[in-house]
């Protein structure tokens, strides 16, 4: 069975990042390890950042 389609403003938005070259060999490893895409990782990481910092 297909899934519902999402509104426009529900869908995923893509955006292109830098990361330092040790950064990124970070997140690559840790992604492997925990079978996770870097995307989930970064937007858990950056949902508890926003959530710790946004007063």
């Amino acid at each position: 069975m297909a899934h519902p389609r999402k509104s426009e403003e529900d869908k995923y938005k893509k955006m292109s990042i830098s990361f330092e070259p040790e950064q990124l060999k970070q997140l690559i490893s840790y992604c492997e390890r925990e079978e996770r895409t870097a995307s989930w990782v970064i937007r858990k990481a950056l949902s508890e950042w926003l959530e710790k910092h946004d007063s």
